[in-house]
């Protein structure tokens, strides 16, 4: 049962490495440009029960062939959120305008990275539950030690 839980914490850190990696292309090739929302979708906060909402904002921004485009994100903002009208930043790839996401770190960063600490943090405290940490670091010692590194 446990070999169950070390290898969905390993996929979940992987999966989060492979979308963290897409995130940094992304960025690396995309264009940053200043948008202005134009509403917000108001939904319900998943797991809550005591009414609190998200509010998903939808963006329009002018992209530099001078085409406009519209964006809605994926995640959405809780407590301090823009006024409608109001200018907020976003990245688009040039090859494909419709393609964006706003820009800042919980827009763009705070879903992988935080996948990938919690399947670290899974997968390194089941391998020090079951004693397997050891067998690793002994097997690390031993290819270190073979390399004649000092």
């Amino acid at each position: 049962m446990i070999w169950y839980f070390l290898i969905v914490s390993f996929l979940i850190f992987l999966f989060s490495l492979i979308l963290l990696i897409k995130r940094l292309v992304f960025i690396t090739n995309a264009v940053k440009v200043p948008g202005r929302i134009i509403s917000y979708d108001k939904r319900p906060f998943p797991g809550s029960e005591e009414g609190l909402f998200m509010y998903i904002p939808s963006v329009s921004y002018t992209a530099l062939d001078g085409k406009k485009y519209t964006y809605t994100s994926d995640s959405g903002l809780t407590d301090s959120r823009p006024e409608v009208d109001s200018i907020i930043f976003l990245w688009y790839d040039p090859l494909n305008p419709k393609k964006a996401l706003l820009d800042g770190f919980k827009f763009i960063w705070q879903f992988p990275v935080g996948m990938m600490v919690f399947g670290s943090m899974i997968f390194t405290l089941l391998l020090y539950q079951t004693g397997y940490y050891l067998d690793i670091y002994n097997f690390i010692k031993d290819i270190w030690g073979s390399l004649n590194v000092d």
